[in-house]
């Protein structure tokens, strides 16, 4: 699915209604392309778990449920239920299959929205079920570092748009989350291999709004707004990428519950109402 207006061109993917393309009128290409020697997902939604549960199982009214790493929205087909030449919106509904792994009856929208130089992306969970459901929920795109081919990825740094002086976290491939002894104070963090390796860094209630990834050898630059979102991890794999991920939620602490209501970061949705939270990617060169 292509939406498009004169800056910019973005490409969703059904499956997952995962961004899988974002390119620019100097025909650059933003969005990571997947090579499973690296990571074979590109901008996946993290539903209705973000990181890992402990022993990837929890326990809901009695009963035990498995649930896979980043939940299992990425791997289900959503349906298209509204198209426009510069919007999109998915739609998934829960089902029998669904059930299985999470026993609620819900609806999660995604909808894509391209104004000038910024796309939004915007989820709305509806819990349509009679009992309050608990849930994660975040963003995970992966963006090409360098931008540029003939750069390198230590060329470049985030630029938080507030001094921050805040609790950072990190998890293994394994998890579970753990507490860092020493937080992030600043403005700007240079990035390289070394930081990331094998693990994932959290920040918790940023003061920015905005984080920005740029380098001084060049003009490009990839903005996120991630206002609102209580947690934002960053990520890479040793490779020409890297993730900005706004949450809410993220992996199981060592302490934390099985229960999947008592967990620490989770979202508890009531009855017939809707939950809504929106990130926004902005290129400027």
């Amino acid at each position: 699915m292509i939406i498009k207006n004169n800056k910019l061109t973005v490409t969703i993917k059904e499956k997952g209604a995962e961004l899988n393309s974002m390119v620019d009128t100097n025909n650059i290409e933003y969005i990571w392309s997947g090579d499973p020697k690296y990571w074979n997902y590109q901008s996946p939604i993290l539903f209705p778990n973000v990181g890992h549960v402990k022993d990837n199982e929890y326990i809901f009214d009695g009963h035990t449920y498995q649930m896979p790493v980043h939940g299992f929205a990425r791997e289900y087909i959503f349906d298209i239920t509204e198209k426009t030449s510069n919007s999109v919106i998915f739609t998934l509904k829960s089902s029998a299959n669904t059930k299985k792994l999470y026993p609620f009856e819900f609806v999660l929208h995604v909808i894509y929205i391209l104004d000038e130089n910024t796309l939004s992306i915007k989820y709305i969970v509806e819990n349509l079920d009679n009992k309050s459901m608990g849930f994660k929920i975040g963003g995970h795109p992966g963006i090409n570092c360098p931008i540029l081919k003939d750069e390198n990825f230590d060329d470049y740094k985030i630029t938080f748009n507030k001094d921050e002086n805040v609790k950072t976290y990190h998890c293994s491939k394994k998890g579970p989350c753990a507490q860092d002894e020493i937080g992030f104070t600043g403005n700007t963090l240079k990035i390289s291999h070394k930081l990331f390796h094998e693990r994932v860094i959290i920040f918790e209630n940023l003061k920015s709004t905005t984080m920005t990834l740029e380098s001084d050898k060049n003009n490009y630059k990839v903005e996120f707004n991630i206002s609102n979102f209580p947690f934002v991890a960053l990520w890479s794999p040793d490779a020409p990428f890297i993730c900005f991920e706004p949450w809410f939620g993220h992996s199981d602490f060592e302490w934390d519950s099985k229960e999947l209501m008592e967990k620490s970061t989770i979202t508890k949705l009531s009855p017939n109402k809707k939950f809504e939270c929106v990130y926004k990617i902005s290129i400027d060169n």
